[in-house]
């Protein structure tokens, strides 16, 4: 995770630092983000969820784009819209910097072939 966070600017390792230390829940650094830093936030043992409320999501911290200054405005509409149509994962939330996720757990399987 140092690794990661050595490549944002001062501000965002702040910010990211910042919400860490809240507490509310359980952040798991996730690996797979090229350039955002990727976490697996989980409802505290002690809250119930209420409704349709998930226990685990993507937090996502944006990081440095690469070429294209909107890339970051164009992926998170992109992702709003397949979101909004069930194609995709579920948008939580937005915040200055990144947002929240629905989180699909996944596992690798080796496929033999013959």
């Amino acid at each position: 995770m140092q690794a990661l966070l050595t490549v944002l600017s001062a501000t965002r390792r702040t910010q990211i630092k910042a919400f860490l230390r809240l507490r509310l829940s359980a952040c798991i650094p996730c690996s797979g983000g090229l350039t955002n830093v990727l976490y697996v936030a989980c409802l505290p043992k002690h809250l119930d969820s209420q409704h349709d409320e998930p226990t685990k999501v993507m937090l996502r911290f944006y990081g440095m784009a690469s070429g294209d200054p909107d890339a970051i405005l164009k992926d998170s509409l992109v992702f709003a819209l397949l979101a909004d149509r069930g194609i995709g994962p579920r948008l939580y939330g937005c915040f200055a910097g990144g947002r929240f996720e629905e989180y699909i757990p996944v596992s690798n399987k080796k496929i033999r072939t013959k």
